[in-house]
């Protein structure tokens, strides 16, 4: 037996549905905005904009939390007053700063096997001190204006730079304007000089929003389609490989230039991944080519754990990143640049 409706039934019934439906379309919607206030407002990564113990800032993208102590799976997350992931800075000693990434900075180990807490009770007896400036992600545009910014801290005490490059990220990380989901400056190449572009950084720009929304970052790491989407409206840059190559070397050459005018030696080296063994990968490669051209002398790092038989399986915990076997290797080798470099009288191991 049918349902018979009066035309004004029919007509309440409807209104019904769609009061149903708007109101369902409500719900939802304050749903997201919810999740969206809570996330952005209570669980959005403040102190972890990139990685553990690290904070938006303006002219950086990001920098660490000073004075900050974080425990974590891997040990201690610390940053001194200053900012360094090492022990805390002691100007009565001459300063030797340590530029670079995550690779330098000690990514997956706590502080004590990091570079600047393993080698402080080698270097004190010479009035040395390692001031750790790496962060995790950063590239070489931000190793210079990191080191920019803290030079006049330094003062007459800085007596040496040593770069730890990592081929597999530094490049990428260098020549794009937006790594990791997060805002960062760029540097074009503009004759015969750099142009400082997306700087200063502002924390609400349309990238870091997007990075920060519980609902699109979701929908980005599920789509390649809806990704790529957001990489185009928020305007992300990858430089072509001629300017890419020409920037990169630029700023190489502005971070030997930094400690030409300054009088004080750099030591640069060339940080392998665990996948350029046993045959060398083309990232690593175009690095040691890109040295060579810029005429700046480096450590092949490769060709040293090759020469020394270090066990490649133990060195690395990840692709990129070493254990703590692996950073007491790595610094046993910056102490020896050191000692050629006659920062300290002589190398030790």
């Amino acid at each position: 037996m049918g349902i018979h409706l009066t035309g004004a039934q029919w007509a309440t019934l409807r209104v019904k549905i769609a009061l149903l439906l708007f109101g369902s379309l409500c719900g939802i919607l304050l749903a997201g905005i919810g999740a969206e206030v809570y996330h952005f407002v209570f669980r959005a990564p403040v102190l972890e904009w990139h990685d553990p113990n690290t904070v938006f800032d303006r002219l950086l993208a990001w920098r660490p939390v000073a004075n900050r102590h974080v425990q974590h799976s891997w040990g201690t997350i610390s940053a001194n007053a200053h900012g360094y992931r090492s022990p805390p800075l002691d100007l009565d000693r001459r300063q030797v700063v340590l530029l670079g990434d995550s690779v330098a900075w000690g990514y997956g180990v706590g502080d004590a096997d990091t570079l600047g807490y393993i080698l402080d009770p080698s270097l004190k007896p010479h009035g040395v001190q390692l001031s750790n400036l790496a962060v995790s992600g950063y590239g070489l545009d931000q190793y210079l204006l990191r080191l920019e910014e803290n030079l006049p801290l330094m003062s007459e005490r800085l007596a040496g730079i040593v770069l730890i490059i990592c081929a597999q990220n530094d490049y990428q990380n260098t020549t794009r304007n937006s790594i990791f989901g997060k805002r960062k400056m760029l540097f074009r190449q503009r004759g015969n000089d750099l142009e400082l572009t997306d700087w200063p950084i502002s924390r609400y720009s349309l990238r870091n929003v997007l990075s920060d929304s519980f609902l699109l970052s979701r929908a980005s790491e599920a789509s390649e389609t809806f990704r790529n989407a957001t990489h185009l409206i928020a305007g992300d840059i990858e430089l072509a490989e001629p300017e890419a190559n020409q920037v990169v070397m630029s700023l190489l050459r502005k971070i030997m230039a930094v400690a030409e005018e300054r009088h004080v030696p750099i030591a640069v080296i060339l940080s392998p991944d665990r996948e350029d063994f046993p045959s060398v990968r083309s990232r690593y490669m175009n690095f040691q080519r890109v040295l060579d051209e810029a005429r700046i002398p480096y450590v092949d790092y490769r060709g040293v754990i090759e020469q020394r038989g270090y066990d490649v399986r133990s060195i690395y915990h990840d692709r990129l990143h070493y254990t703590p076997e692996g950073n007491r290797y790595l610094a046993n080798t910056v102490m020896e640049r050191l000692g050629e470099l006659r920062i300290l009288p002589h190398a030790e191991s």
